[in-house]
C-alpha cells in the first residue's frame, strides 16, 4: 500500500510539473511597452550622480528577431517594431510610447535604441542607430542617446526596457582666480575659446562617433563685468561642444586696478590649449590671471558623465 501510495504521488507531481512547463509554453500576456530612462555614469565612488532630466520626452525605435537569435549577429534581419515613435511620462502610466504600444507576441524578442531631445535627432534606423546633424551655435541641446538594449523578453523583463543613455557631446566652462596683492583688483570683461569646429553629424552604430566639418568659430564664455579672488571662482556659462581635437587658445579681456584706483585694461591670450574633448566629459579650465598675463592654473576633467568599464 505504500509503495502505491509512493508511486501516485510521483505521478501526481510529474503531472504538476508538465501542466506547469505548458503553462509557461503558452503563457503570453500582453503587456504595454514600459520604460525607466537612467543616465550611465562613471563607476567611481566620488563619481556626481545624474538622473535623466526629468520629464523630458525620448524617441525610440525598436526592432524584433525570433527567440535565440541574437542581434549582435543577426541585427540585418531584424523587422522593424517600432519607428521613432515619442514616449512621455505620466503620473498614472509612467514612461510609455504615446501610441500605447505592446510587446511584441511570444516567441519574438525585442531590441530598442532611446534617443532625446527628440527635436534634435533626424532619426533612428538599425544601421546608423541614432543619428543626427548638429551645429552648436544654433542649438545647444544636450544630445541623449542610448546603445541597443538587445535581445528582450517581454516576461524577463517585466514589461520595462530600462535605458541607460548617453551623453554623445563634451561640456567645457571655466573657473578664474587672480595673482595680485589683496589691495590690487582684477575684473574679467570676457573670456572666449579663440578656434572651435561648431558643426558636425553623429551616428551610434556601429560605433558611436563624430563627423566634424571643418568650419571654425570662436565660443564667448564670458562677457561683462566679475572681479576676481585669489581662489578660483566659477564664471560665465557652460557650453557643450562637439568632440573634436583642439589646438587653439583662450582670449581674456580684464582690467587691473591698483590699490590707488588707476589701472589700465589689458586682451591677452593664453598659451596653446591642446585638449582631445570625449563624448561625455566636463571640462573645467582654470585660468590665473595676473598683471600682465593669464595662465591656465589647472584642468579639472570631471567624470561625472563618462562610464567606464
Amino acid at each position: 500500500m505504500r509503495r502505491f501510495a509512493s508511486y501516485m504521488t510521483a505521478l501526481v507531481l510529474m503531472a504538476a510539473a508538465g501542466c506547469t512547463v505548458d503553462q509557461r509554453n503558452e503563457y503570453d500576456p500582453q503587456m504595454q511597452v514600459m520604460f525607466h530612462p537612467v543616465m550611465e555614469v562613471a563607476a567611481k565612488a566620488d563619481a556626481s550622480v545624474e538622473d535623466y532630466p526629468a520629464g523630458q520626452p525620448f524617441a525610440v525605435s525598436a526592432w524584433t528577431l525570433e527567440r535565440g537569435s541574437r542581434w549582435a549577429e543577426k541585427a540585418s534581419e531584424a523587422k522593424e517594431y517600432i519607428s521613432n515613435e515619442r514616449a512621455s511620462f505620466s503620473e498614472e502610466r509612467g514612461w510609455t510610447l504615446e501610441s500605447g504600444e505592446l510587446w511584441p507576441e511570444k516567441g519574438l524578442e525585442m531590441t530598442v535604441i532611446g534617443y532625446s531631445p527628440v527635436e534634435a535627432f533626424n532619426g533612428c534606423s538599425a544601421e546608423a542607430g541614432a543619428a543626427c546633424t548638429y551645429d552648436m551655435l544654433t542649438s545647444q541641446a544636450d544630445l541623449l542617446y542610448s546603445e541597443p538594449q538587445a535581445d528582450m523578453d517581454k516576461v524577463d523583463r517585466h514589461g520595462v526596457v530600462v535605458l541607460p543613455f548617453k551623453h554623445a557631446l563634451a561640456q567645457v566652462d571655466f573657473r578664474v582666480k587672480n595673482r595680485v596683492f589683496k589691495e590690487e583688483e582684477i575684473i574679467i570683461k570676457s573670456i572666449r575659446i579663440d578656434e572651435v569646429k561648431h558643426r558636425g553629424s553623429f551616428t551610434s552604430l556601429p560605433q558611436p562617433g563624430w563627423v566634424v566639418e571643418d568650419a571654425e568659430t570662436s565660443l564667448l564664455f564670458f562677457e561683462g563685468e566679475q572681479a576676481t579672488r585669489n581662489v578660483s571662482a566659477p564664471i560665465g556659462r557652460s557650453w557643450n561642444v562637439i568632440p573634436q581635437a583642439l589646438s587653439t587658445r583662450v582670449t581674456v579681456e580684464y582690467e587691473y586696478r591698483t590699490a590707488a584706483n588707476t589701472g589700465f585694461t589689458l586682451t591677452l591670450k593664453t598659451c596653446d590649449l591642446e585638449t582631445n574633448l570625449k563624448p561625455g566629459r566636463h571640462y573645467t579650465y582654470t585660468l590665473s590671471v595676473g598683471i600682465d598675463d593669464v595662465k591656465f592654473l589647472l584642468e579639472i576633467i570631471e567624470d561625472k558623465f563618462v562610464h567606464e568599464d
